[in-house]
C-alpha cells in the first residue's frame, strides 16, 4: 500500500514539474516541440485510420481557411529547405533577399506592392511549405546574379523599407521548363 502511495505521489510531483517545465521553456523550444506533436498527431490519426475534422462542416470551412491562406494555389507550394543557401555555393543560381513571410497572403502581397512602388527588383510572392506542412508566403527581393550582390543590396533594401538590415538572403527556386 505505502509502494501504491510512493508511486502515485513520484508520478504527481514529476507531472508537475513537466508542467511547470513546459511554461518556462523558452519559444525556441515550444515550436519544435509544437511541430513535432502535429506530426506525431497526424501520423497516428492516419495509422488509427481516423479523419480531422469529423464533420463535413468542419472539413469545408478548414479547407476554405486553407484556400484563403495560400497565396498561390495554382502551383504546388515550394520546400522551405529549397531556399536555404546550401555549402558550396552553387555554380548556377538566382539569389534574393527575403523581405518577408506571413501566413497570411493579403499581407505579403501588400508588401510586394510596396516593394514595386519603391522601384526594388521584385518578380512575385512564392509559397513556400515548411518540414511541418505550414504554408508561407515569402517575400523576395532580386532576383541577383550572385551572393555578394544581394548582400551589398541587402543594406539599400533595409533602408528602402526601413527594417533591420539582417534579412536573410535566399536561392530563388529554378524556373520550371516550360512544356
Amino acid at each position: 500500500m505505502i509502494t501504491k502511495l510512493g508511486f502515485v505521489l513520484i508520478l504527481a510531483v514529476f507531472g508537475v514539474l513537466m508542467f511547470f517545465g513546459g511554461i518556462l521553456a523558452p519559444d525556441s523550444l515550444k515550436q519544435p516541440a509544437a511541430g513535432f506533436v502535429k506530426q506525431a498527431s497526424g501520423a497516428l490519426g492516419a495509422v488509427l485510420g481516423k479523419t480531422a475534422p469529423a464533420s463535413a462542416a468542419g472539413a469545408a470551412a478548414s479547407a476554405s481557411a486553407k484556400a484563403a491562406a495560400a497565396p498561390e494555389a495554382k502551383a504546388d507550394p515550394i520546400p522551405a529547405e529549397s531556399l536555404l543557401i546550401p555549402t558550396p555555393l552553387p555554380d548556377k543560381g538566382q539569389y534574393a533577399v527575403q523581405v518577408g513571410h506571413f501566413a497570411d497572403a493579403a499581407q505579403a502581397n501588400a508588401l510586394g506592392k510596396r516593394i514595386k512602388q519603391l522601384q526594388l527588383p521584385f518578380d512575385k510572392v512564392l509559397d513556400v511549405v515548411d518540414q511541418a506542412g505550414q504554408r508561407w508566403a515569402v517575400v523576395p527581393v532580386g532576383p541577383y546574379a550572385n551572393p555578394d550582390d544581394a548582400r551589398t543590396a541587402r543594406a539599400d533594401i533595409a533602408r528602402d523599407l526601413q527594417v533591420s538590415d539582417s534579412l536573410p538572403l535566399i536561392l530563388l527556386p529554378a524556373a520550371k521548363p516550360k512544356s
